[in-house]
């Protein structure tokens, strides 16, 4: 017997939380911890399955932080072809869909027989805002 799929209040939650903060990116940790604030409690397990859940329903995208050791998630454009940056430091997410990324890509599969998985592929850096106060500091 397949059991069919079903939504709870805590996917609901978590779903509605990371719509709200789009762009945003928050380790299981500090999600859990943003949904007390809001007095929302729900286990750290719950959590995980849900944030999974939501990876396989492409509405949310996982990012490994390899600074931490760990995994961000964040609701962003989950567009097949496009390609992310994460700022280091305040750990947004910005999609990269642009003309020069995707001759990039193209020149990866035509010239090294490589091709790269756009969803997966994470740039790190500053953001501009970042910058910014770097050069002030």
């Amino acid at each position: 017997m397949v059991r069919g799929r079903y939504t709870t209040k805590q996917q609901i939650a978590i779903e509605t939380f990371m719509q709200e903060h789009e762009g945003f990116s928050y380790t299981v940790d500090m999600l859990c911890s943003e949904l007390i604030q809001k007095g929302i409690s729900i286990g750290k397990t719950t959590v995980y399955r849900c944030l999974e859940r939501l990876v396989q329903d492409q509405k949310i995208i996982a990012i490994p932080d390899v600074s931490l050791g760990c995994i961000r998630y964040c609701y962003a454009n989950t567009d097949p072809t496009a390609m992310y940056l994460m700022c280091d430091d305040c750990h947004r997410v910005k999609p990269l869909n642009c003309k020069a990324i995707n001759s990039f890509i193209s020149h990866v599969a035509d010239e090294h027989e490589f091709q790269p998985d756009n969803q997966k592929t994470i740039m790190y850096g500053k953001c501009r805002e970042c910058g910014k106060h770097e050069k002030l500091s």
